[in-house]
């Protein structure tokens, strides 16, 4: 079971080197989508996992997205939130992970006894599929557009992003 446990962290950590660089590629919004997308996906592939190696596999798959979320997501906000407030929302990123293990940790010594070990990946694709289209509405990081010569993107993601201030 510890290996089973220990993967998903594995793969996070593995995420968050390998995966957090490709933002610089593809875009924040883009990779965030995209690792969301993927978490909810193997999120429900995990739940429905029918031996011990696929659900390991799975479980490492949907744990690199995991992992690539908190660097992507910690540099779109050092991107887009103004400086005096970065280090608050940083800091509530990483807090809101901390707070996740946390309380998924407390929903499941309830839930597993009752409906099972599957219930909580079914439950943790939920948000993930709520959250998806909301990932839609997020302007690009202008500064990320900028650094890539895409400037008028960059002009009119600044534009949206002042209209809603």
């Amino acid at each position: 079971r510890s290996l089973l446990i220990s993967t998903g962290f594995a793969g996070q950590a593995i995420g968050a080197v390998v995966l957090g660089w490709t933002a610089e590629k593809y875009g924040r919004v883009t990779l965030l989508t995209w690792t969301l997308a993927v978490i909810a996906l193997f999120s429900g592939l995990c739940a429905m996992a029918s031996s011990y190696w696929e659900l390991f596999w799975l479980r490492t798959i949907q744990g690199l997205a995991i992992g690539a979320e908190v660097p992507i997501a910690a540099a779109y906000m050092n991107e887009i939130v103004m400086a005096r407030h970065r280090g608050t929302f940083t800091l509530g990123i990483q807090a809101c992970f901390g707070f996740g293990v946390l309380v998924s940790s407390l929903i499941a010594a309830k839930m597993v006894p009752v409906f099972g070990w599957a219930s909580m990946f079914w439950l943790g694709a939920a948000p993930a599929l709520l959250a998806l289209p909301l990932r839609w509405l997020l302007p690009e990081s202008p500064r990320w557009l900028a650094n890539v010569g895409r400037v008028k993107e960059a002009e009119a993601a600044m534009q949206k992003i002042e209209n809603i201030v």
